[in-house]
């Protein structure tokens, strides 16, 4: 096991190692390299992903306790039924911000999220849910109530606690892997989340202006958080909120869905995101499938050099536990 600070470490070596493929011009050359169709699936996976973080934190989709006489992984709300005041202000809330957007009000989505804030802090103040932790009918993130004060301080305790005496303590092999680890799922997540947030702001159709300077910006952002013990900082797709109010999805329309060497990627990279929980392992599973449908169909050639170098990255990233008990 590692300490905080050591984790922390690894963070840092991490964000270093990003900044150094920043500099070099790397990043900026997969960028490019990856193919319109899949750059689609990506922001339509972002989307969809943030759309089940929505629906599993507002209690409309829950994990389903082991049971003799079900073997469903999640179902609808408790017992098939929305009847929870969390749930319920989550479905009121949507409707609302659907209402506003649609019928064009401006900044529709922000309004939408405060009038909601508004209507869950009346109500626990009325029902006294409390948290899930206690009442599984409860709020599952925090309880919305009035805050204490307005403002307040940071705890800056944690600042500069960072440690390197991982690799003292833990074969270099090991460290290594994690670093590897690290680094692959910053180095897609910023790529998932840039190539989206570019388009939603109609800066592309396909190439990010000065790439190169805003991946570095995130390299060092991945450092910053390690020395912070924030963990490391990198894009945030909630930004897609400020610039075209989340509809990420609709960017499908960039899929050419008739041509199956690029609409079965594009689909494992749209599910694998949100049924994984994670951004990395959805370009992973697209990129794999990308190249070898490529290599099988005979458009080997067609495939950027670049592509076979990230996919046999991602299949060592997707195997990385083997190989590690076996090295």
């Amino acid at each position: 096991m590692m300490t905080w600070p050591e984790a922390m470490g690894l963070v840092v070596i991490d964000g270093l190692v990003i900044v150094v493929l920043a500099v070099t011009g790397f990043r900026t050359a997969v960028f490019t390299a990856v193919p319109p169709a899949l750059k689609s699936a990506i922001a339509v996976g972002i989307g969809a992903f943030i759309a089940l973080i929505g629906l599993v934190d507002a209690g409309f989709v829950r994990r389903l306790p082991d049971a003799a006489n079900t073997t469903l992984p999640v179902g609808l709300g408790i017992g098939g039924s929305i009847a929870s005041w969390p749930t319920a202000v989550f479905v009121l809330g949507l409707l609302i911000t659907g209402v506003l957007v649609v019928r064009g009000v401006r900044a529709g989505l922000l309004l939408g999220v405060e009038i909601t804030t508004v209507i869950a802090i009346v109500v626990e103040a009325i029902a006294q849910v409390g948290s899930s932790a206690t009442n599984p009918d409860g709020w599952a993130l925090s309880v919305p109530r009035l805050p204490d004060s307005i403002v307040g301080l940071p705890d800056l305790s944690l600042v500069g606690d960072v440690s390197f005496g991982a690799f003292a303590r833990l074969d270099v092999l090991t460290v290594v892997l994690l670093i590897f680890t690290l680094v692959l799922a910053n180095f897609f997540d910023a790529l998932g989340a840039m190539t989206p947030l570019g388009r939603q702001a109609g800066l592309t159709d396909g190439q990010l202006p000065n790439v190169g300077k805003a991946l570095v910006v995130e390299g060092a952002g991945a450092v910053a958080g390690g020395l912070g013990s924030a963990s490391s900082n990198t894009v945030f797709v909630e930004s897609a909120s400020g610039i075209a109010e989340a509809m990420m999805f609709r960017q499908v329309d960039g899929i050419d869905l008739s041509d199956l060497r690029t609409a079965l990627p594009a689909f494992l990279t749209v599910v694998v995101m949100p049924f994984t929980y994670s951004i990395a392992n959805g370009i992973g599973a697209g990129f794999i499938t990308y190249v070898l449908l490529a290599a099988t169909t005979g458009r080997a050639r067609t495939v950027h050099p670049l592509m076979w170098v990230v996919a046999v990255a991602f299949v060592g990233y997707f195997a990385i536990g083997p190989l590690r008990s076996l090295l």
